[in-house]
């Protein structure tokens, strides 16, 4: 039987786990190929970024930031997507990328060996997954063999 993983990657303001239940479910019934199993992976990352969102929800309860409804949403957005910071070394990038991988190994080696994965990422999941697969290909990155000048002084 052919494994096929599926990989879940939440956008901004999800709560906790459990997100992609329903999504995984609807695969399932609609999977007619009985030969492969489909295996849910879900990575939550949301918990790495708690200390800047707790910050910033103490400054909305405490009335020092106005329009709570709308506050709360932006400010949670723009915590989540600074905190990313999709560059190597800063923000939980790394965190958010070694969290990825940990889902990944934990699920090959659960089922020994995975045929496939299929990444499904919503909105910020979405570019988390794809500067993941990005920094899976070149390691290095693609300008690793130009001298920058920050490099020469």
């Amino acid at each position: 039987m052919k494994t096929t993983m599926v990989l879940y990657l939440h956008g901004i303001n999800v709560r906790g786990p459990g997100y992609s239940d329903r999504l995984h479910e609807y695969l399932q019934e609609r999977v007619d190929d009985t030969d492969t199993r489909l295996v849910q992976a879900e990575v939550y990352w949301g918990d790495l970024f708690s200390p800047a969102q707790s910050k910033l929800n103490e400054l909305v309860q405490d009335k020092r930031l106005w329009w709570k409804g709308l506050r709360r949403l932006t400010l949670g957005i723009v915590a989540q997507t600074l905190g990313y910071a999709d560059t190597p070394g800063f923000g939980a990038y790394d965190a958010i990328n070694e969290r990825v991988a940990q889902v990944i190994r934990m699920v090959s080696q659960r089922f020994h060996e995975v045929d496939g994965i299929i990444v499904v990422g919503h909105s910020l999941g979405g570019v988390i997954a794809t500067n993941y697969l990005w920094a899976a290909r070149y390691p290095k990155g693609i300008f690793k063999d130009v001298t920058w000048w920050s490099d020469v002084q």
